[in-house]
């Protein structure tokens, strides 16, 4: 896969999981009939539970249907035991009154799909006020959960990072997250906290995001490549808005807070083209009308676009685009002094002199 969208096959599957009517058992009948049902990639393996629940609302059986059965089941006890321990974890926050909002992949299984066994995951992810970060690590701590890499510096890492994962002794894994998304927008992450609604989960309490805000993040943590092939992103957001209501003007709002236009002008366009969900002409021509910032196209086809991830002049690219992203100019050559600022408060460096000998230091260990 040279990008991150979903190949001939991939299409043939999401429309047999989330289609309806003749053109689900259409897609269903090419599909199985041009895969090895026993050499799926990741990517499609992933959404055979949700295969398995619209088959079986087609009424259709078979020997293939009883293996989507056993793989369907089998998901859904594994994330049983994932969600005990989120339930856990959510109570401790709320007896020590933490205030916390389900992510996407834990709305989705909760106010969705409403079923644990649709839906495959590694981990769930939850958001904490940044202010609350310590109390809520101090109480993962007090239950068993450790940091999955152990940060040298907390404050550093908050600033870098949109979260840290956590894992318990059975390890099931958690991301806490201090934001949204990797990109950092206060007026987007307050807003996104603003209209959370407190609701009952799991037999617990938590916040939920709005739609809108879940949609948005389906978009764009879904749209990047990825080694495994990241289209689930596309029955995700298909799920959400076959069952919720979106507030639009929201929606573009914080498209445009986050700076995330392009992506979901290009995300937004994709469904409509699958026809698999039926979006307003109005959206449409909403999100077509977005203006495109030059530094969001360079990011954009970045993180899109299959690349070699260790490889030296990647990382040399994806600093230059994450320091294009904080200051909003696009250049070729960044401002000398600016730049060393930028990789000093990157690195945890105290001065020019030791952005200059890492900086050598990194260049020499690349090479070796």
């Amino acid at each position: 896969m040279r990008d991150c969208w979903p190949d001939a096959n991939q299409i043939l599957l999401l429309q047999a999981s989330v289609g309806r009517g003749g053109q689900a058992m259409e897609a269903w009948k090419q599909w199985s009939g041009s895969v090895d049902f026993e050499d799926l990639d990741t990517g499609s393996y992933r959404l055979l539970p949700l295969l398995y629940k619209n088959l079986e609302s087609h009424q259709v059986s078979g020997p293939i249907h009883e293996k989507l059965k056993g793989i369907f089941r089998h998901t859904f006890v594994t994330n049983q035991f994932q969600f005990k321990s989120l339930q856990s974890v959510l109570r401790a926050l709320q007896l020590r009154k933490v205030p916390v909002i389900l992510m996407t992949d834990a709305f989705l299984m909760a106010k969705v799909y409403e079923n644990v066994g649709l839906r495959p995951h590694n981990h769930l992810s939850i958001l904490i006020h940044p202010s609350c970060i310590a109390d809520a690590r101090d109480i993962f701590q007090s239950l068993g959960w450790r940091a999955l890499f152990e940060p040298d510096s907390m404050s550093r890492r908050m600033q870098r990072y949109r979260g840290i994962t956590l894992t318990d002794p059975d390890e099931h894994a958690i991301e806490l997250q201090w934001r949204v998304l990797d990109d950092e927008s206060v007026n987007g992450d307050r807003s996104f906290r603003d209209h959370a609604t407190r609701e009952s989960v799991f037999d617990a309490e938590a916040m939920c995001p709005d739609a809108a805000d879940v949609l948005l993040q389906i978009i764009v943590d879904g749209i990047k490549w990825n080694e495994v092939a990241p289209f689930r992103w596309i029955a995700d957001a298909c799920s959400l808005l076959d069952k919720f209501e979106v507030n639009w003007d929201y929606f573009y709002s914080q498209t445009i807070a986050y700076k995330k236009s392009l992506v979901v002008q290009r995300g937004l366009r994709y469904l409509n083209e699958l026809k698999l969900i039926h979006l307003p002409e109005s959206v449409l021509l909403s999100v077509n009308g977005f203006e495109i910032d030059p530094v969001e196209k360079k990011v954009f086809q970045f993180v899109t676009t299959a690349a070699r991830p260790l490889s030296l002049l990647n990382r040399v690219l994806y600093v230059q685009l994450d320091y294009l992203k904080l200051t909003g100019r696009l250049t070729v050559v960044p401002h000398p002094v600016q730049f060393a600022r930028y990789l000093a408060n990157r690195w945890g460096l105290n001065s020019l002199a030791a952005v200059f000998n890492t900086s050598l230091r990194k260049i020499v260990h690349r090479r070796g």
